[in-house]
C-alpha cells in the first residue's frame, strides 16, 4: 500500500471513528482501554507526552486525526479503529472544558 493510500485510509478511519458515540456514552472499560492506547502510542515517542487535560475534546479530535495521518505518512500502521475510538474516549473524557 502506498503512503498516499495509507494516509487516505487513516483519514477515512478517523472520520468513521469521529462519528462514534460521544465520550459521555462510553463505558469505563473503553476509557481504561484508551489510557492503554495512549500509553502505547502517545508516550514520548516523538515529543513530550501531552497531558489529557491540556486540550479540549474538539482539539483532541483534531490532534488525533493529525497524528493518525502522520503515522501513515511515516509508513507506520495507523492505530486500529477500535483502539482509536478508545483513545478518543480517554482523551475526550479527560479533556479540559
Amino acid at each position: 500500500m502506498t503512503s498516499i493510500a495509507r494516509a487516505c485510509a487513516a483519514v477515512v478511519a478517523a472520520v468513521v471513528v469521529g462519528c462514534a458515540a460521544p465520550a459521555a456514552e462510553v463505558g469505563e472499560g473503553e476509557v481504561a482501554r484508551g489510557a492503554e492506547v495512549f500509553a502505547t502510542y502517545c508516550t514520548d515517542r516523538c515529543h513530550q507526552t501531552p497531558r489529557p487535560d491540556s486540550l479540549t475534546a474538539n482539539q483532541w479530535r483534531a490532534v488525533a486525526q493529525t497524528m493518525q495521518a502522520r503515522l501513515a505518512e511515516q509508513g507506520q500502521e495507523p492505530i486500529a479503529p477500535a483502539d482509536y475510538a478508545a483513545l478518543l474516549a480517554y482523551l475526550t473524557t479527560h479533556a479540559r472544558e
